[in-house]
């Protein structure tokens, strides 16, 4: 049999072919591999002077090139992928319920658990047991153990794409998944794929606090913590031109932690508005804690993923009351919070769009849409070259090799084998 392997040049990539050519030695490789920073032929010292072992340098995404190598080629391992960029969160579900955490955050995580080992160009983290699982692709949304965790040093540039299904920020070769299931890369700029629902079958669900939900609701859209130095006073504000609505705030306040407050007026113009204020130091510690402090670094806490769908539900339509729209709009600064809402709507099974804007006036936000109208069209979508300096990541994700990151649920591909390079989506759609 003829394999060709792309990639084969890299950490897994070599690893398989030392594998198959001890197992296999029947068989024929060829290597295709563009030997870019995480390609290394000193891998593949020990092989490259067997007779059934044949290396070609190419780029899969040039069409001409991959339609010689696969000529006459029996089976293709497709191996050949780049990075995902050390802020982007992804999904994560384990025994201690379900969160979002960055590629980084979810390393140094792991890294206390398990040695991290060097490789040619980088580390890699293996993953014991099945506790650890992200959100994969797999008949829309499926949770997925990962088995290995990469990371290396990467200088050089970077691709964001932004459009209505969401934001992925990796390197110009990581594979992701177009729309319609094809297997591309970001230079190309496709409609990308996202998830927007989730399996949650044989699950345990929690109860939640209505009063809570939504004295957090309340916090996380309109409130804000501030430490007053010229008397001590540590100061929660939330802001509305409902009156009524800060009032109800205000009774759950004092009967579900029994601190008082007090509402004040103001006006800007033509404007009348309302702030409701609590002065205590445990209060202020507590919402602070679970919900961060000023307006671009909200986010709530990992708990209510785990509620019940109609406590999730009713703390949904909470943030939509606190940020005043009829409309079922929502914007945020927090990019944390962009990512949880994202996660958060895809378990309740909602569609939605989401659209990043970036202001010289105002702070970057991103407005999630989920009515019925006035969705955002892809003429909208922007793709951005950034230059970047630090580690890159990707995931080894059993069963489906793919997983979700960014915000809106962006999926994308990492190393897995299949029976074709070209037409891949038939693979994806069978899985």
């Amino acid at each position: 049999m003829k394999l060709l392997v792309t990639g084969g040049a890299g950490f897994i990539g070599s690893n398989f072919i030392h594998y198959w050519l001890y197992y296999h030695p029947e068989d024929h490789i060829f290597n295709l591999d563009k030997l870019t920073y995480a390609g290394n032929l000193e891998n593949l010292k020990e092989v490259e002077d067997n007779p059934n072992y044949t290396f070609i340098k190419g780029d899969i995404t040039d069409g001409k090139a991959v339609g010689r190598a696969v000529e006459g080629v029996d089976v293709v391992v497709h191996l050949a992928a780049e990075s995902i960029a050390e802020d982007m969160y992804l999904p994560i579900r384990s025994t201690t319920g379900t969160r979002v955490l960055t590629f980084g955050e979810l390393w140094e995580q792991q890294s206390k658990k398990n040695r991290a080992k060097k490789t040619a160009k980088g580390e890699v983290i293996f993953l014991q047991g099945r506790q650890t699982r992200v959100l994969s692709f797999l008949n829309g949304g499926q949770w997925m153990k990962v088995e290995a965790i990469t990371r290396h040093w990467y200088k050089g540039k970077i691709i964001k794409l932004s459009q209505k299904w969401g934001t992925i920020k990796a390197t110009p070769n990581h594979s992701i998944y177009a729309s319609n299931l094809k297997l591309t890369n970001p230079e190309n700029n496709p409609e990308l794929l996202a998830v927007r629902n989730i399996n949650e079958n044989n699950r345990k669900f929690k109860k939640g606090n209505r009063e809570l939900l939504e004295i957090m609701a309340a916090y996380i859209t309109e409130g804000n913590a501030t430490f007053n130095k010229a008397n001590g006073g540590y100061i929660i504000e939330i802001g509305q031109k409902d009156k009524q609505w800060l009032e109800n705030i205000g009774k759950m306040i004092k009967k579900h932690f029994g601190y008082n407050y007090n509402i004040s007026r103001g006006e800007k113009g033509k404007f009348t508005f309302y702030h409701l204020q609590v002065s205590n130091k445990n209060f202020f510690n507590y919402l602070v804690k679970n919900c961060g402090k000023y307006c671009d670094g909200k986010f709530f806490p990992n708990w209510i993923f785990d509620l019940f769908h109609y406590d999730r539900e009713y703390f949904w339509q909470k943030l939509l009351e606190g940020d005043g729209t009829k409309d079922a709009r929502y914007t945020t600064t927090s990019y944390k919070l962009v990512n949880q809402i994202g996660l958060l709507l895809a378990l309740q099974n909602r569609k939605f769009t989401i659209f990043e804007r970036e202001s010289v006036r105002y702070k970057k936000s991103w407005e999630f849409k989920t009515g019925s109208g006035n969705h955002y069209g892809l003429n909208q979508r922007k793709k951005e070259e950034i230059d970047y300096e630090g580690w890159v990541y990707d995931l080894e994700v059993k069963k489906t090799h793919n997983f979700v990151c960014g915000p809106g649920n962006i999926v994308c591909h990492n190393t897995h084998v299949d029976r074709s390079i070209l037409g891949p989506a038939i693979f994806v759609k069978t899985n």
